[in-house]
């Protein structure tokens, strides 16, 4: 994910990564600047989802980084996940929202 801009420069055509889900909006502008040509906007952008990537891989368990900011989005149906996943604590809980905030991730704009 925070990649992204490296591989179209690669040539790639598109990615497979956790926080698509949930900054989709974001990856695609990502993607239209770049082959717009607009490279200051794409790095902008980049430089953006590399934020919440950082906050998400800092807790070092998968569902923090793929369904618990779904859930801050307001997917509420989204459960934890399976062991050997392991939930958050509370207090994960309430940290991942602060930096999540932090990070801008709640003032992006959503698709």
């Amino acid at each position: 994910d925070e990649v992204f801009l490296a591989a179209l420069s690669m040539g790639v055509d598109g990615a497979v990564g956790c926080t698509l889900n949930y900054m989709c909006r974001q990856y695609y502008e990502l993607y239209q600047a770049f082959r717009r040509g607009d490279l200051r906007t794409a790095l902008a952008l980049q430089s953006t989802v590399n934020r919440v990537v950082a906050v998400v891989g800092s807790f070092g368990t998968p569902g923090a980084l793929t369904k618990a900011p779904l859930r801050l989005l307001g997917f509420d149906e989204m459960d934890e996940g399976r062991l050997p996943i392991r939930p958050l604590t509370p207090e994960e809980w309430e940290r991942l929202r602060t930096e999540l905030a932090a990070a801008g991730f709640f003032a992006l704009e959503r698709v």
